[in-house]
């Protein structure tokens, strides 16, 4: 076999200039017999339902007068092999002169010739696991050059063959391909996956007239070539005039809605016409191909949704029905029904529509509205109304209370289509006071909407009021919304009496479920971002660390936390906090004493009616100066992100070794409380001993030539954003070691090693041990790499040298422990896995 490594033979220092040589191992005689090759069409996990659409490996180089053997590699899918020779792709449909559409024969069944040079197009036709049809196609290359080669079925699914002259030696072998194909195909198999995740929580938007509207996507990509051949949710139970919205959000597939008449007996995708000479004509079917039987469904007839296709550069097209009948209705993809096919689950759902809720009698009823929920001891916040949208009679009443895990403090304000009133406003006297409009209830428990009405604040602080009930006496759509959260909105539908309400209280709460879990898994999400702050080297040593305080409005999530804490930093270090959140208010915090906070809000009673709420200048506006050495009191001021605005930031640099404590005041007591720690070391000396230049060794080190710079991410389990400094070197033509900095300042932390191999020796590790190494051609565009110094057309042939080669990376010193190495030693998980 034949492998390319790097091998350094010199560095030039500040004329940043590499010099390499790539050595080939021996090979056996290029001129030998001729040689089968083996590509992979595609690879499927969970029954079929997780697709590679990918030819696995993508990239193989073979020698004039081998041939290349396409094989099928999944059940639930088909595959075409097409060879452009630099032309277009032909359509997979074309129209006959009798005005029918037909499957294009170009496209569909293979060319007589099973030899190519590359002067014009070739078809290795269907790849298929149908009864009769081929599952594999072989073709002979007898020119050298470099061919594409597509899937016409789908976009995105290329390949490449390069043919080199007999007497030029190969770079890999089959089993190198193989190897390849495996860490191709897991990649795009792991993206596959996310989307099929992804597919199971549909989305659901509440119409005016009570009932719900379910979105399901069909997902695909086009970058990583996967696909979920997924429905979503196995089983999905709605309500008797509730709509499902198909979303065709998938580039890489064909695909269709079909409730059929009889499920057992599928309309055909194809029609072959058998011809007195030559293959059968392939019409397609209109049954499939067009749309039929209305938007409306009630279990009886043939309904389906036509092609749905998604061309680049095109909206994404959508299929709805709206149930009308109870009962249980079973539907289908006929591109992807793979009926009766062992092991394979097949394109198939299932909608149970359950009957609408009756009319009630007169007897008024209360229903219950969540304000939020979270997790992790209120460190993760569902900024949400639970259900967002509740349809009512008149005459009901809804009550408001926070869930029982909730910890956070809301408003309900029903704003009658005017403005949102303002958190805060100036008081006559000049001072900033809490607008009394927001933070306590209006007078009575009824509402018409004829004007702005509040529920006040809800709080689980001890003589709060934490629960809040309101009669609704019209119909109507009423929108409501918390004050302290921008984007925290809900709404109530008051229906007449005489008409049926969409749901019960247990299906409510089941949307409030559902609705509080997609918050919170972002929550989750945003906390691992969290976990690694953003760290930049200074010119005079010291580093900055940006901490971010993250939210999103989409998903109404919020992290109340300082992440990471405790924060290891050095003497001169600046730390900055940067308000991304647009859903909350904070504060950066030091106090003198963590035990006596400054109030948020200082209450001022008044003879006649309510408080007033005065806003704490000392948790309002910035204090305590840029430099921090542990004393005194030390505060951002209120940080609250504005749409259109660029997120407002706080920076301390601290002076002097430590540990200090910090809170947001805003939400000091909420849950286990939003506060941080801050470890401050002493920083080394950087004045180094003079050495006589007579003891310095003149001889040859093993220290020396580690002179090849490489930066990459994706190193630290626990920190994958951070960028490690690789500084390598060859030590011979198989082994390349490097060793790993926390940086590229000259009292840097050596964190860590990565020994880099051949694919010869990688292959004769143990099955196990093989876990621990990455595949750098997988790995190197996950990782951001960049070769500081070299130019590019110098790094392209550094990566190019090192492509086919495994990487371990063993990490000794984490720097989320930058005192000293703590803990053991750990293996860099590939970036691909």
């Amino acid at each position: 076999m034949d492998t390319r490594l790097l091998i350094i033979v010199g560095f030039v220092l500040l004329g940043a200039v590499v010099a390499f040589t790539l050595i080939p191992k021996s090979h056996a005689t290029a001129n030998v017999e001729p040689q089968t090759w083996t590509v992979l069409a595609g690879m499927e996990e969970e029954d079929g339902v997780l697709q590679a659409l990918r030819f696995l490996p993508q990239k193989i180089t073979i020698h004039v007068g081998d041939s290349v053997t396409w094989k099928l590699n999944a059940k639930a899918e088909e595959h075409t092999v097409y060879l452009t020779a630099g032309g277009p792709i032909p359509p997979f449909e074309i129209t006959g002169t009798d005005g029918r559409n037909y499957f294009n024969p170009v496209v569909f069944f293979a060319s007589q010739t099973k030899t190519y040079d590359g002067t014009s197009p070739i078809s290795g036709g269907v790849l298929s696991n149908e009864e009769g049809q081929q599952s594999a196609f072989t073709l002979t290359f007898t020119k050298p050059g470099v061919y594409e080669y597509v899937c016409a079925f789908h976009p995105g699914m290329k390949g490449t063959v390069t043919v080199l002259p007999a007497n030029q030696k190969l770079p890999m072998t089959q089993a190198d391909y193989d190897q390849m194909a495996q860490a191709e195909a897991q990649q795009a198999l792991m993206k596959a996956h996310e989307l099929h995740q992804q597919t199971l929580q549909p989305m659901m938007a509440s119409r005016p007239d009570g009932s719900t509207e379910y979105t399901l996507d069909l997902m695909g990509d086009m970058q990583a070539e996967a696909t979920a051949l997924s429905f979503g949710p196995s089983s999905l139970h709605i309500k008797a005039g509730d709509t499902l919205t198909w979303k065709m959000s998938d580039f890489t597939e064909l695909h269709t809605v079909t409730f059929p008449e009889n499920p057992e007996e599928l309309p055909e995708f194809v029609m072959p016409e058998p011809q007195d000479n030559g293959p059968p004509k392939l019409v397609v079917n209109p049954q499939v191909e067009k749309p039929a039987g209305g938007d409306t469904y009630d279990g009886s007839g043939y309904f389906n949704s036509g092609y749905l296709l998604r061309p680049e550069g095109k909206p994404a097209p959508t299929y709805s029905l709206t149930f009308t009948k109870p009962g249980t209705y079973q539907y289908v993809c006929l591109v992807h029904s793979t009926a009766g096919t062992q092991g394979i689950k097949g394109m198939k759902g299932t909608i149970v529509v359950e009957p609408s809720q009756s009319v009630e009698s007169q007897k008024a009823q209360s229903w219950t509205v969540l304000t939020g929920t979270d997790e992790e001891d209120g460190a993760l916040q569902a900024l949400r109304f639970l259900p967002e949208k509740t349809a009512i009679h008149v005459g009901d009443s809804v009550t408001w209370k926070p869930d029982t895990k909730s910890t956070n403090e809301h408003t309900i304000y029903f704003t009658a289509g005017g403005p949102l009133p303002m958190l805060e406003i100036v008081g006559p006297d000049g001072r900033d006071y809490f607008n009394p409009a927001v933070f306590f209830a209006s007078e009575g428990k009824a509402y018409d909407g004829s004007g702005p009405f509040s529920g006040g604040v809800l709080s689980s602080e001890e003589g709060q009021q934490s629960t809040f009930t309101l009669t609704f006496t019209k119909p109507g759509v009423y929108e409501y919304i918390c004050a302290f959260h921008p984007g925290m909105k809900g709404t109530i539908t008051v229906l007449p009496t005489n008409q049926p309400l969409p749901k019960t209280q247990a299906d409510y709460d089941q949307m409030a479920r559902m609705e509080a879990q997609l918050a919170l898994n972002k929550t989750h999400e945003l906390h691992q971002k969290l976990m690694q702050p953003q760290v930049t080297s200074r010119p005079d040593g010291s580093k900055e660390y940006l901490l971010e305080l993250v939210g999103d409005m989409k998903t109404m999530a919020t992290i109340l936390s300082f992440v990471p804490s405790p924060l290891h930093i050095k003497v001169g270090d600046t730390v900055t906090w940067r308000m991304q959140d647009f859903t909350e208010l904070h504060t950066v915090t030091f106090p003198e004493d963590p035990e006596n906070l400054p109030e948020f809000a200082l209450v001022e009673p008044q003879n006649n009616g309510p408080p007033k709420l005065v806003v704490n200048a000392k948790a309002e506006k910035p204090e305590g100066g840029s430099t921090y050495a542990g004393s005194g009191y030390f505060n951002s001021g209120f940080l609250l992100r504005e749409e259109g605005k660029p997120a407002p930031t706080y920076s301390l640099t601290f002076t002097k070794p430590g540990t200090y404590k910090y809170v947001c005041l805003v939400h000091a007591t909420i849950g286990a409380g939003m506060k941080g720690t801050i470890v401050v070391e002493a920083r080394e000396t950087s004045a180094q001993p003079q050495q006589p230049t007579a003891t310095m060794p003149t001889m040859a080190t093993p220290a020396q030539g580690f002179t090849l710079h490489i930066d990459a991410k994706k190193h630290i389990n626990e920190a994958p954003e951070l960028v490690v400094h690789h500084y390598c070197k060859t030590l011979d033509p198989q082994v390349t070691q490097c060793l790993l900095f926390d940086s590229d300042a000259p009292n840097a932390h050596l964190i860590g090693e990565e020994t880099i191999i051949s694919s010869q020796i990688y292959a004769q590790l143990p099955d196990v041990e093989k876990m621990s190494w990455h595949y750098h051609k997988v790995e190197i565009p996950l990782v951001d790499a960049k070769l500081p110094g070299l130019s590019e057309e110098e790094a392209k042939k550094v990566v190019a040298a090192i492509e086919d080669t495994y990487g371990k990376v063993v990490i000794f010193w984490s720097p989320m422990t930058p005192a000293a190495p703590i803990g053991m030693p750990s293996i860099t998980k590939p970036a691909s896995h």
